[in-house]
C-alpha cells in the first residue's frame, strides 16, 4: 500500500495545506485533491482549516464558499492587488474572523479602505501590509491597543508608534524610505517582546529624539533573537544597537548604514556587538576603502557568512578600533584598497592582528609604509624574534601614484620593486633552500601577487621589475611569486627562480623561458586571425569591437590593421561611418553583407547610398529584410552580386503588397549556398550548378519535381538540403531522365519538413551515403508506402546498422520512424508522416526494415479487427511492444501467445527477443471515439499468454527456451472499472501473473497518476 494512504489526518491535513498554499488557494485545487478518494475528500469536507483561506485573486463564489466552510474558525486573508473592491464587498456582507492579514495593495486604496477592514482584525496576529506607492501619500494604519501580534511587518506604511503599545512580537520588519522611528519607541518595542526572533529594518529613518527616556542605558535582552539586519538605516541607530544583548548564534547584517558613530573610541560600540557570537579560530575578513569598510565572519561550519557589517562613512577610520578591539586576533582576512595617500596612517596596529593570514594592500606610498613595517622584526631582544602577523602566508600587492584629478593611477617604480625584494630577502629569506630560514616564527609564503599596469612608464621601471622578480623568484621558490597584468593575456606570469633571467627582449628570454610566455601570443598570424573573427562575428562586426582587440598589444594591432580579411564585413546594424571605414580597409578583398531589418528602418536606404557611393564586391549576401525593400532596391544591389558565392535571401512579409518579392540571378553564377525564405525564383533561369547547401522555406515558394532534379544533378557535392513548407508543383512537362539516380556521395542531411506535392517523384532516385541523416516531418508519405517494396524503405535501408535500431510509433492517420545511430544514441533518421498511419505497418513488416525494428508502439483510436496481425512474425528482433486500442489489441495477444510452429525440436514464438509489453484496452465510446476500459475477457486474454509464454519464470519448471525473459509488463486500466466482474477479472489476472512472472514485473496503471499498483510473487490469491 502507497504510504500516502496509511498517514495519520493530522499530517494529511498539513500535506494538503502545503499543497494548496495561501497565495495560490482556489476551490478548483481543493475540490482536485477531494475528488482523489473517499478518504480524503471526508477529510477535506470535515476539517474547516483547511477552509481558511481568503485569497483576493479567487473567484468570488469560491471566496464565499470558503468563508461559509471554514466557520467559526479564523481566516487568513490574501491579496495581491487583484478585485479589491469587490473583496470588500464579500468581506463586508459576511463578517468573517481573520487571523493573518497579508495585503500589497495600492496605497490609495488603503487609505480608503481601512476603516472597513479594521473591524475584521480583533484576533489578527500575523499582520503584512505592503503599500505600494502610487503618488499618493503614504496610508496611515491605526491599530488597537493592547493587540498581541506576532508578527508585523510594514512596508511604505506610517503606524503611531506610541499608540498600539505593541508587546509579543516574533517577527518585526520594516520597510521604506519615509517611514521613521524614534530610538526610544523602538526600544520600548524591543523590551516588549524579548521573543523576538527576526527584526529587520529598511530604508527607514530613525528619527532624532524629542522627549528623554530614562532607560537609555538598560540592556535589552533578546535570548531567542536569530536574525538582526538594518539595511541602509538612517539616523541614530548607534543608541539601540549597544544595548542588544544578542545570543552566540544570531545573525547580524549591516548594510549600506553610516557605521562612524559605531567606531568612536577605544572601545567602539560595533565590537560590542560582535563578540559574543565569534568562535574561537580566525575567521574575520575585512575589506576597506576610502568611505566603506565590509566585515564578513564566517560561521565555524558550512562556511555560510554570519555576519556582514557593510557601512558608508567608516572608511580607513575602522582600522584602528579593529586593530585594538577584542577582534583584532580573529581577523584571517585583510583587504585595504585606497584612492588617496595615507602616509601619515600609523601601521603599528598590525602587531595586534596576530592571527592574520592574507593581506592585500593597494594604495599610494602607504604601501610602502606598511611592506617596510612586516618586513622586520618587532622585538628582537629575546631568544626568538617576534615579527608582525607571523601566520602571514598571503600577500597581493598594489602600488598606485597620484594621477589626474586627484585620482590613484596603477604604477609601479623602481623605489616599489627594492621595498618588495627587500621584505621578500629579510622576512623569508632562504625559503627555497634547506637551510634555516631567517625567522624561524614566520610561516611560509604560499602566494605573493605584485600587480602592475599594462605599460610601464620607462625602461628603469622595467628593469626594477624584472629584478625583483628573478631574485625574489630564487628566494621563494616555483609557483609562489606571480605577475598579474591589467591586461588579461599577460595574467599569471610567473619566474624560473632555477634559471638567469636574460636580457628583456632579446630572442635568448623568448627561447629559454617558453613556460612563462602565455600561449596566446606563441600562436600562428593564420590562426590569430580566424579566432578573431569568430570573435568579432558578422552580425555583431562594428569599428568598436574590433578597435578593442587592437588596443590589446602591438602584435594584435599590427595583425589587424594589415590584414583585410577582418574588415572585409559589411554589417547593415553598424554606424555608416564604421561601414565606409571597413569597405575601404578592406579593399580589393570581396565582402560579407549581412543585414537583419525585420521593419521598416532608416538604415536600410543609409546603407544602399554608402553601397551605390563606393561600389564593394561581396563574396556572400546575407539579408533578413522586409519584402518590399527587396522588390524595390533588388536592382541597386544586384550589381554587386558578381563574385557571390553565399547566397542568404530571407524576406519578411510586409503589407500591403505581394509577400513573396521575385529575384534574378544571371545565368552561369557558381553558387555554393543558396538560401531562400519567402522568395521567388525563376528556376529555368540561372541554371544553378556546384551548390553545397540548398534551403528553401515558403508557402508561396515552389519548384516542379524536374527542376528539382536538374538541380540536384547539377550539383554533386551537395552536403545539405533542406525543403520547409513549399510546394513540388505538377510536372507540366515530360523528362527524359525521370528514372536515372542521382548520386549525392557528400550528402549530409535531407530534410522535407510540411513539404506539399510530388516529391515521390525524386526521393526514390536519390543515391544517399551510408553516412547522411533523413528527416521527413509533417509530409504526406502515402505514396512513398504503396506497394510490396515500398519507395520510403528503399530510401533508409543502405544507412541502417547491423543491430535493431528502428522505434516505430503507428497511429490511425500518422507514423513516426526514429533510426537511432549505432553510438552515441543520436536520431539518424526522422520520418514524422501524415496519412501513413496503420497502412505502413504492413510494408514496415514485409520489408527488408523489418528485422531492424527494436520498438513498435500502435496506437490506435477505432476498431482494426480485420487488420491481419501475421506481420509481427517479421519482426524477429522486436525488444518492446505497446499495443492500445479495440479487440485487435486482443487479436495481437492471441497471436504472441502461442508458438508458430511445433514441429521442429524447439518452438518458434513470434517476436523471441520480447522483454517489454504495454498494454492498454479501448472500447467505442461517444462520437466514435475510443475510451479506455478493462473487461474480463481481457483478463483471460493477458492471463493465457503469461501462462504460456512466460509459463515459470519465476519458478524452477521449465521455460520455453527461444524467448526472452519478460522484464516489465505494464497494464493500463481507467480511472474506475465499469463493475464488480472488471474487478474480479483485474484482481485474478494480477495475482496469477504476478506469481508466474515474479517480482516487479507487472505494474498495474490506471489514468490517473497516484495510482500506480507494483505487484510481486508473493501476492496472495486468495486475498485478491
Amino acid at each position: 500500500m502507497p504510504p500516502i494512504l496509511i498517514l495519520p489526518t493530522e499530517i494529511l491535513i498539513e500535506i494538503f495545506r502545503l499543497a494548496m498554499g495561501i497565495h495560490d488557494w482556489s476551490l478548483a485545487r481543493i475540490g482536485n485533491l477531494a475528488r482523489t478518494c473517499r478518504r480524503w475528500n471526508s477529510i477535506i469536507q470535515s476539517h474547516s482549516l483547511l477552509w481558511a483561506v481568503v485569497n483576493g485573486s479567487a473567484p468570488i463564489k469560491d471566496i464565499k464558499i470558503a468563508i461559509r466552510k471554514a466557520k467559526t474558525t479564523p481566516l487568513a486573508l490574501v491579496c495581491r492587488y487583484a478585485r479589491w473592491a469587490t473583496l470588500l464587498s464579500v468581506l463586508a456582507s459576511t463578517s468573517p474572523k481573520f487571523w493573518s492579514i497579508d495585503l500589497e495593495v495600492l496605497s490609495s486604496y488603503l487609505q480608503r479602505d481601512w476603516g472597513n477592514l479594521s473591524g475584521l482584525t480583533s484576533q489578527v496576529t500575523h499582520f503584512r501590509v505592503h503599500s505600494s506607492p502610487n503618488y499618493h501619500a503614504l496610508p496611515f494604519l491605526d491599530i488597537s491597543q493592547g493587540r498581541k501580534l506576532r508578527v508585523l511587518d510594514l512596508s511604505w506604511v506610517v503606524l503611531d508608534w506610541d499608540h498600539p503599545r505593541l508587546s509579543g512580537l516574533v517577527v518585526l520588519r520594516l520597510d521604506g524610505p519615509r517611514v521613521s522611528i524614534s530610538p526610544s519607541q523602538f526600544r520600548k518595542i524591543l523590551r516588549a517582546s524579548p521573543s523576538l526572533e527576526e527584526v529587520l529594518l529598511s530604508y527607514i529613518t530613525l528619527q532624532p529624539e524629542f522627549e528623554e527616556d530614562d532607560n537609555t542605558s538598560d540592556k535589552i535582552p533578546l535570548p531567542s533573537l536569530q536574525t538582526l539586519s538594518l539595511i541602509a538605516v538612517q539616523g541614530s541607530f548607534d543608541q539601540v544597537l549597544p544595548l542588544l544583548q544578542i545570543p552566540p548564534t544570531a545573525t547580524i547584517r549591516l548594510d549600506d548604514v553610516n557605521i562612524k558613530a559605531l567606531t568612536v573610541g577605544e572601545n567602539p560600540a560595533l565590537f560590542q556587538i560582535i563578540p559574543p557570537v565569534l568562535p574561537s579560530t580566525p575567521c574575520i575578513g575585512v575589506r576597506i576603502t576610502r568611505d566603506g569598510c565590509s566585515l564578513a565572519v564566517p560561521k565555524t561550519s558550512g562556511g555560510r557568512i554570519r555576519h556582514h557589517i557593510n557601512g558608508q562613512f567608516g572608511g580607513i577610520s575602522l582600522l584602528a578600533p579593529l586593530q585594538i578591539s577584542c577582534c583584532g586576533h580573529l581577523v584571517a582576512r585583510l583587504d585595504v584598497d585606497m584612492r588617496d595617500k595615507l602616509d601619515t596612517y600609523p601601521v603599528e596596529g598590525l602587531v595586534r592582528l596576530y592571527k592574520l593570514q592574507s593581506l592585500r594592500v593597494h594604495g599610494g606610498s602607504w604601501v610602502q609604509v606598511v611592506l617596510d613595517f612586516i618586513s622586520y622584526p618587532v622585538a628582537s631582544g629575546s631568544e626568538q624574534e617576534i615579527w608582525a602577523c607571523p601566520d602571514l602566508s598571503e600577500l597581493d600587492v598594489g602600488f598606485r601614484s597620484l594621477g589626474k584629478n586627484g585620482w590613484m593611477n596603477s604604477g609601479f617604480h623602481p623605489g616599489d620593486g627594492l621595498v618588495l625584494q627587500n621584505l621578500v630577502s629579510a622576512r623569508w629569506g632562504g625559503q627555497d633552500r634547506e637551510r634555516e630560514i631567517s625567522a624561524a616564527a614566520v610561516a611560509r609564503l604560499d602566494s605573493l601577487k605584485v600587480r602592475v599596469p599594462e605599460t610601464l612608464q620607462d625602461g628603469e621601471d622595467l628593469d626594477a621589475l624584472a629584478s625583483f622578480a628573478c631574485k625574489s623568484a630564487r628566494v621563494l621558490g616555483p609557483n609562489v611569486l606571480r605577475i598579474v597584468s591589467t591586461v588579461s593575456c599577460l595574467q599569471g606570469l610567473t619566474i624560473d627562480p632555477d634559471h638567469k633571467q636574460p636580457p628583456y627582449g632579446s630572442d635568448q628570454a623568448a627561447s629559454a623561458a617558453p613556460n612563462r610566455t602565455p600561449p596566446i601570443l606563441t600562436l600562428p598570424t593564420e590562426l590569430i586571425i580566424e579566432i578573431f573573427r569568430l570573435v568579432v562575428g558578422i552580425h555583431s562586426w562594428s569599428l568598436a569591437r574590433i578597435s578593442n582587440l587592437a588596443r590589446t598589444c602591438r602584435r594584435w594591432n599590427s595583425i589587424i590593421r594589415s590584414h583585410p580579411l577582418l574588415w572585409a564585413v559589411v554589417n547593415g546594424n553598424a554606424p555608416t561611418k564604421d561601414i565606409k571605414i571597413a569597405i575601404r580597409k578592406a579593399k580589393p578583398t570581396p565582402l560579407v553583407l549581412a543585414c537583419r531589418y525585420p521593419h521598416d528602418t532608416p538604415r536600410w536606404p543609409n546603407l544602399l547610398s554608402a553601397l551605390a557611393s563606393t561600389s564593394p564586391e561581396f563574396w556572400s549576401i546575407d539579408l533578413e529584410v522586409v519584402s518590399h525593400y527587396l522588390r524595390r532596391d533588388w536592382g541597386v544591389l544586384f550589381g554587386l552580386t558578381s563574385q557571390v558565392t553565399h547566397f542568404r535571401v530571407h524576406s519578411l512579409p510586409s503589407y500591403p503588397g505581394p509577400s513573396s518579392p521575385f529575384l534574378n540571378i544571371p545565368r552561369g553564377r557558381k553558387l555554393r549556398v543558396l538560401d531562400l525564405s519567402w522568395v521567388v525564383l525563376d528556376w529555368d533561369h540561372p541554371r544553378l550548378s556546384g551548390l553545397v547547401v540548398l534551403r528553401l522555406n515558403g508557402h508561396l515558394v515552389s519548384i516542379s519535381p524536374s527542376q528539382f532534379r536538374k538541380i540536384l544533378r547539377a550539383s554533386p557535392s551537395l552536403e545539405e538540403i533542406l525543403l520547409s513548407c513549399i510546394k513540388l508543383q505538377p510536372q507540366l512537362e515530360a523528362d527524359d531522365n525521370t528514372s536515372d539516380k542521382i548520386p549525392l556521395p557528400y550528402l549530409q542531411t535531407l530534410s522535407l519538413i510540411a513539404v506539399q506535392g510530388t516529391f515521390n517523384q525524386v526521393l526514390p532516385l536519390l543515391q544517399i551515403p551510408p553516412t547522411a541523416t533523413i528527416r521527413l516531418d509533417d509530409v504526406d508519405i502515402k505514396a512513398l508506402t504503396v506497394g510490396k517494396n515500398p519507395a520510403l524503405f528503399r530510401i533508409i535501408p543502405p544507412v541502417l546498422p547491423s543491430t535493431p535500431c528502428i522505434v516505430a510509433r503507428i497511429t490511425r492517420d500518422g507514423c513516426s520512424l526514429a533510426v537511432s545511430k549505432t553510438s552515441g544514441g543520436r536520431i539518424r533518421h526522422h520520418i514524422n508522416g501524415r496519412y501513413g498511419g496503420i497502412p505502413l505497418l504492413a510494408p514496415l513488416q514485409i520489408s527488408c526494415c523489418g528485422p531492424l525494428v527494436a520498438r513498435l508502439n500502435v496506437d490506435m483510436r477505432d476498431e482494426l479487427d480485420t487488420y491481419p496481425v501475421e506481420g509481427l512474425a517479421r519482426l524477429c528482433n522486436l525488444q518492446s511492444l505497446r499495443v492500445h486500442g479495440g479487440s485487435w489489441v486482443q487479436s495481437v495477444l492471441h497471436f504472441i501467445s502461442r508458438p508458430l510452429s511445433t514441429a521442429s525440436e524447439h518452438e518458434i514464438w513470434a517476436c523471441p527477443n520480447l522483454s517489454d509489453l504495454d498494454v492498454g484496452f479501448r472500447f467505442p465510446g461517444k462520437n466514435g471515439w475510443m475510451k479506455s476500459g478493462f473487461h474480463p475477457d481481457d483478463g483471460l486474454v493477458l492471463q493465457r499468454l503469461v501462462s504460456t509464454r512466460w509459463r515459470g519464470q519465476d519458478s524452477e519448471t521449465e521455460t520455453p527456451a527461444e524467448v526472452a525473459r519478460l522484464d516489465s509488463l505494464k497494464v493500463r486500466v481507467p480511472e474506475t472499472l465499469e463493475d464488480e466482474g472488471d474487478l474480479d477479472a483485474l484482481a485474478s489476472f494480477a495475482c496469477k501473473s504476478a506469481r508466474i512472472l515474479g517480482p516487479n514485473v507487472l505494474r498495474i496503471v490506471s489514468s490517473v497518476g497516484w495510482y500506480i499498483l507494483y505487484l510481486g510473487s508473493e501476492v496472495n490469491h486468495s486475498a485478491g
